[in-house]
């Protein structure tokens, strides 16, 4: 009797073992449910990771506008997964509608249409409605693409990981270091991508934002070092009369005392009230050396050399203030380029 309850006991675990699901067997019915748009189904198979950041409406919002290219999806998972613990890597080959050349073929259209005023739409449809057409027409060509998807064991069941907390964050990152940049935080951009590679090693919008961040932070420094080089004085700010009336207006002296050609100065004047308060600034370019400068500024500023405007002429404010002290003005130079050797 001992004998045949230990022989059930046995068959039972092994047939246990047997009927556990392999994250294969999980991906596979993952994405089943998810190209029959069975996304209750499939959000159940999602980990604990991307639920709690994600309610089932948000993913199914999120995912369904890709439901018509994955209906006519084909998915090939490849055997073999990479697993460490509680950590699977599953990689698939996904083949799916190419839309690209379409996608390219309606946008020169469009483009072309919006210089002609004697065309107009009157299909009514926008873009996504033609290309769901075609798609469903069976027409288009296919692409396969490798896609590797993550699945993590919990409470003993193989989850699928989409990281789309991971994936928001990534974007923000992105997002903030490239307004940054914008505004010359360059270290702090830096940090922001940074921050995104210890998420995503890999990604390539990271690196490469990385790598120019560093590279414009080094042109910063080296423009802030020679900076010192270039005096701006002669300093000199009143109401200037002209044929229109009596307008804000600065003079100044430049002078390159560096052992460097100067293509671009940007000079900002700092405008003041009664109190001393800073209640206005001007950007000038008195020396820019473009293809794109009309004026008496482009040309390079060599060394010891000295810029100084035409006699009689001033750098107009317009907009200065009424508040505005005549005559209390701060400069500085806060901008340069150097000319390549």
């Amino acid at each position: 009797m001992l004998k045949k309850l230990s022989l059930i006991v046995l068959c039972l675990f092994l047939l246990s073992g047997c009927l556990e699901k392999t994250p294969e067997s999980v991906l596979k019915q993952y994405l089943t449910y998810f190209s029959q748009a069975n996304y209750q189904q499939a959000y159940a198979l999602l980990s604990k990771q991307d639920t709690e950041f994600m309610s089932q409406a948000e993913y199914e919002e999120k995912v369904g506008r890709m439901a018509l290219l994955w209906s006519k999806a084909n998915v090939d998972i490849k055997p073999n997964p990479t697993i460490s613990g509680d950590i699977a890597i599953v990689k698939v080959d996904i083949t799916t509608p190419d839309i690209r050349p379409l996608m390219g073929q309606l946008m020169q259209t469009a483009f072309s249409s919006s210089f002609k005023k004697d065309v107009k739409d009157t299909s009514g449809k926008d873009m996504e409605e033609l290309i769901a057409e075609e798609v469903k027409k069976g027409n288009l060509p296919t692409m396969t693409q490798e896609k590797s998807y993550e699945l993590v064991k919990e409470s003993g069941k193989w989850k699928v990981l989409l990281g789309i907390a991971k994936q928001d964050k990534l974007k923000s990152l992105l997002s903030e270091a490239k307004e940054l940049r914008k505004q010359k935080k360059l270290h702090v951009a830096q940090t922001k991508y940074e921050e995104a590679l210890e998420l995503d090693s890999e990604l390539v919008a990271a690196k490469t934002g990385l790598e120019a961040t560093k590279g414009e932070i080094a042109s910063f420094e080296e423009k802030q070092a020679y900076i010192k080089n270039v005096e701006l004085y002669d300093l000199k700010s009143k109401y200037y009369s002209t044929y229109s009336g009596k307008v804000a207006g600065v003079e100044f002296k430049l002078k390159n005392k560096g052992n460097r050609t100067l293509k671009e100065i940007e000079v900002t004047v700092y405008f003041e009230d009664t109190d001393g308060n800073t209640i206005f600034e001007e950007n000038y370019h008195p020396v820019l050396d473009s293809s794109y400068s009309f004026s008496d500024n482009n040309k390079p500023l060599k060394p010891n050399y000295i810029w100084q405007m035409e006699k009689d002429k001033f750098y107009q404010a317009k907009s200065v203030p009424d508040e505005w002290k005549e005559g209390a003005v701060k400069a500085k130079i806060t901008d340069i380029e150097v000319l390549a050797e």
